[in-house]
């Protein structure tokens, strides 16, 4: 039965969240989306399609499950940077949208990003962006503004690099609006006297599409943790 009931919690919470998929993703609710109305009868309605192990223990708490369908929503307009965690826009990847969507949030973040380096009078791009979307290859090259202003030992950086280097002082640091770090860090792949005077602002080009079904796993660990410890507490 307890199996029972954490599988049946979990197929009811991804049922619902699915319509996520189908939502505006930067607009609050209107007449022609889902609203909250629409997500609390969903709720409900989901809950007379449970099996007859599940049914009764979720309809003495209907009330409950209905009420609080809209809580990931309050979430999404509430707090900065949430809303991208609840669609994902598929029309962006084309009509091979299961073989082009990454696999790997920070991967794709890094591959698809805009890296400035800026100051109060200069703006400089520091990788070619038109090479990485026309030559696939594994390497992010300079351009020839950055490489005139700075001393570099390199025509690019290796991706794999770039990736490790952002995963370890980037993303503790990420902002869907301003994400800005210090390129006192940057030393690893520049060397120039003025260095110090600039800060590194991304521009994340992938995340605005969407990424909830790279968290999925994240989530179904979480509940499923919440779970098992409620369960044994019980």
């Amino acid at each position: 039965m307890k199996l029972n009931l954490k599988i049946g919690l979990l197929l009811l919470w991804l049922s619902v969240s699915m319509f996520g998929f189908i939502t505006t993703p930067h607009e609050k609710p209107t007449s022609m989306v889902w609203g909250f109305y629409a997500h609390k009868m969903l709720n409900k309605l989901a809950v007379f399609t449970l099996p007859e192990q599940l049914i009764e223990f979720y309809k003495e708490h209907i009330e409950f499950i209905t009420e609080h369908a809209v809580d990931p929503d309050k979430r999404r307009y509430a707090i900065r940077g949430e809303a991208i965690r609840h669609y994902i826009d598929l029309d962006h990847w084309g009509k091979d949208a299961i073989k082009q969507l990454p696999r790997n949030l920070n991967e794709a973040i890094v591959n698809q990003a805009q890296y400035y380096l800026v100051n109060d009078q200069d703006t400089l791009l520091v990788f070619d962006t038109l090479q990485i979307k026309e030559n696939q290859k594994d390497t992010f090259y300079y351009t020839e503004q950055f490489k005139q202003h700075f001393t570099v030992f390199t025509n690019g950086i290796a991706k794999k690099s770039l990736l490790k280097w952002v995963e370890k002082y980037a993303m503790s640091t990420y902002d869907e609006v301003e994400w800005i770090v210090s390129t006192d860090f940057f030393s690893d792949f520049i060397s120039s006297p003025t260095r110090s005077n600039y800060n590194l602002h991304i521009i994340d080009k992938y995340s605005p599409h969407g990424i909830l079904p790279m968290l999925f796993p994240k989530y179904i660990e979480g509940l499923s943790m919440h779970l098992k410890k409620k369960i044994f507490q019980k």
